[in-house]
């Protein structure tokens, strides 16, 4: 059996359909909109953070420059140091000379001579003291050193002895380890207890006669040829000290 169906203009148009586009349509066109928008805005924003970022990053390398230049920072903590050393050098004056030796970088060391020491002899196997001038010099040098600021700035203090060196043909025994070790016990004496600086904080050694002044000559490591092992300036104790980041407590040394 043939059925026939007769189309209406309902069955032309649904107005469902039309309405539903339109509304996609005008979805997709906010859509676009607010991206189109925000794209633009997010770009300023990047910008306005990457100048943000930059004035806080100038902020910070001005800072430092500031701070290195006044209280602060790695050229304030090298000045501190040059002033520390300059201190020393005028109480030891030009009579005490500073004995150079290729230290690491950082080390800094300075001579008490042997003029500050009672000698009587300088090949004796006794012990010379410190004279009252010695005894003051260490005293001033070491109140320095035990300065809360000065403190800050280094590592620690090693306190060398050296006795005279041996005779070129002499025996073990002239190499008067025990002179060399008590000289470093006179100066490490007054550090504790003239001047207050805490024990922890230095160090002693006794050299015996193995380092004597100007036996080679530094630039060409070739012996020097006016060495002459009877001099007494041989006999003396080098103040080394250890600027570094550290103190000998572990703490961090003063650098900002």
């Amino acid at each position: 059996m043939k059925t026939s169906f007769q189309q209406t203009d309902t069955d032309l148009i649904n107005p469902y359909l039309p309405l539903a586009d339109l509304f996609i349509n005008f979805t997709l066109i906010l859509v676009l909109f607010g991206v189109a928008m925000a794209l633009p805005a997010g770009n300023g924003d990047t910008t306005s953070d990457s100048a943000a970022n930059g004035q806080e990053l100038s902020s910070t390398a001005e800072g430092g420059a500031t701070d290195a230049s006044g209280t602060g920072g790695v050229e304030a903590f090298v000045a501190q140091q040059q002033e520390l050393e300059t201190k020393i050098h005028e109480i030891l004056g030009d009579e005490v000379e500073f004995q150079d030796r290729l230290d690491p970088a950082g080390v800094k060391r300075f001579v008490i001579g042997h003029r500050y020491f009672a000698v009587r002899s300088p090949n004796s196997k006794t012990v010379p003291p410190l004279t009252p001038e010695g005894r003051r010099v260490v005293a001033q040098i070491g109140r320095l050193l035990a300065d809360k600021d000065a403190m800050k700035l280094y590592r620690r203090i090693r306190i060398e002895g050296h006795a005279m060196p041996p005779h070129p043909k002499g025996s073990d025994e002239d190499w008067r380890w025990d002179v060399s070790l008590g000289l470093a016990r006179e100066v490490a004496s007054v550090f504790r207890n003239t001047a207050g600086i805490p024990p922890h904080y230095f160090i002693i050694s006794g050299r015996g006669g193995q380092s004597p002044v100007d036996k080679y000559d530094l630039a060409t490591g070739k012996e020097n040829p006016n060495y002459n092992y009877r001099d007494p300036k041989h006999l003396r104790v080098e103040i080394v000290i250890e600027f570094a980041e550290k103190n000998a407590l572990g703490e961090e040394t003063k650098r900002n």
